[in-house]
């Protein structure tokens, strides 16, 4: 993290195309080539944050959908969430000291305070909704990607509120209003571990430590919450040898519409919801014949309101912070089973 290779530039038009295959649904290309991603929405739905490079300088940017104008915020910050609440920025910055740091900066780009997080122990840093809490993860193995710890941070008192572990394999970075964290993992079940090479999407239930999956035998790269926590919109494949597409889903992994391009060599990437549940903003990665990189365009989709979310609630849910893995639940339940057994072979020696 403490080098960021992006080489974007950005050239701001103001375009409309059909996306094929979805009659009535258009999206606006808002940069022609090479914006960053992910990229995050502002709390009244009317602009969005992205990073891109301008020269030999990454900056961070947000574009105002009312005028398509672009306004910089700061440079050298790799952006990595908008506070729900605030506005607040969360991004990642390197120190003079060539050290990585977890900082919040206002709107405007201010600083306001590094949180007191060890140096790379985290990845993908994900904001609560209440905009109290960080969630991010330290690595097991760089190979899988297997997350060793995964911590809840307390941002107010500058500390961690809660540690625990699981069998997340990746996180995409969404927290729902309903205190699920989404994240992708390669095992046919969580409880027995069975490596497959499909990748479902899960959730991870902050109240009480339940897993939930989500999709079946699909390979999927990104999935964020709708607002209202009752939809997601994912990045998946949905078709054999083409890149991937958007597909939205219910909370049960039933497809209810996707966004297909014709062209295989053309992917949609890492969408988010707009906080209002009427648009959704997503990177197009489109491969250039004799190019390295692909050239990244930020795009944005408005849902036929058939599609829609409901918007994030005014009033978020108290978050519990409950967190218990699932080896714990699978303990205790043996360790019930076992007393039930004693106690009926003891009756049964009585009688």
């Amino acid at each position: 993290m403490k080098k960021f290779i992006f080489l974007f530039i950005l050239i701001l038009i103001n375009t409309s195309y059909v996306i094929p295959n979805s009659p009535n649904q258009e999206y606006k290309l808002l940069t022609d080539t090479d914006a960053s991603y992910p990229p995050y929405w502002s709390n009244d739905s009317e602009s969005i944050y992205f990073n891109y490079w301008n020269g030999d300088s990454l900056l961070l940017g947000e574009i105002n959908l009312n005028n398509f104008k672009i306004n910089d915020i700061t440079s050298g910050a790799f952006l990595s969430g908008i506070n729900p609440i605030n506005n607040n920025i969360l991004c990642i910055q390197v120190d003079e000291a060539n050290s990585t740091k977890l900082n919040i900066l206002t709107k405007e780009g201010t600083f306001v305070k590094t949180l007191e997080i060890g140096t790379q122990d985290y990845l993908r840093p994900v904001l609560s909704p209440d905009g109290k809490y960080v969630y991010y993860a330290k690595i097991g193995s760089p190979y899988t990607m297997s997350i060793e710890k995964n911590v809840i941070f307390d941002i107010e008192i500058n500390q961690v509120a809660k540690e625990f572990k699981s069998n997340i394999i990746r996180n995409p970075r969404s927290w729902s209003v309903n205190n699920e964290l989404l994240f992708i993992s390669s095992s046919s079940s969580l409880l027995k571990g069975e490596d497959k090479f499909t990748m479902n999407l899960y959730s991870l239930n902050l109240n009480n430590g339940t897993y939930k999956k989500i999709t079946e035998n699909h390979y999927v790269l990104w999935g964020a919450w709708s607002p209202d926590g009752e939809k997601i919109i994912s990045s998946i494949y949905l078709t054999p040898n083409s890149e991937t597409d958007l597909a939205i889903l219910d909370r049960n992994g039933n497809i209810l519409k996707s966004f297909v391009h014709p062209n295989d060599r053309v992917a949609y990437q890492m969408p988010a919801w707009s906080p209002d549940g009427k648009k959704i903003a997503f990177i197009i990665a489109e491969s250039v014949e004799g190019q390295d990189y692909p050239k990244y365009s930020l795009a944005l989709i408005e849902l036929d309101p058939s599609l829609q979310s409901g918007p994030r609630p005014e009033k978020i849910p108290e978050i519990k912070l409950v967190t218990f893995n699932v080896y714990l639940y699978g303990g205790i339940a043996i360790g019930i089973l076992l007393l039930a057994i004693a106690g009926f072979l003891f009756i049964r020696r009585k009688k």
